[in-house]
């Protein structure tokens, strides 16, 4: 099972927030600057869920970061749901009220 941690998910998103066109960019991956919509399904799918069909929890994990509500039928990334302004204001004030900048 991916072991997707909340520090981890703060690490990759500092560095995704350095790019200038940040959304888009899931945290799952390792290759941060590729498109949520660039990668295979097979991709995206393998990190989201376990070989049982069970959720990760890297979604939630993502979602709840910026108290987003989770729900497990859909999967849309901050910056579409809430627009890039209000998900990227979001993430930097969690990341800073959780500790890590």
């Amino acid at each position: 099972m991916y072991n997707y941690t909340e520090k981890m998910h703060a690490k990759r998103m500092l560095l995704i927030l350095e790019n200038p066109d940040p959304c888009g960019k899931c945290p799952v991956f390792k290759k941060l600057l590729i498109h949520y919509e660039d990668q295979p399904h097979s991709d995206i799918f393998s990190k989201i869920f376990n070989c049982n069909g069970e959720d990760s929890g890297v979604c939630e994990m993502c979602l709840n970061f910026i108290d987003m509500y989770y729900d497990r039928r859909t999967y849309n990334c901050p910056c579409y749901v809430l627009g890039k302004e209000e998900a990227i204001k979001r993430t930097w004030i969690a990341l800073e009220e959780k500790g890590y900048i």
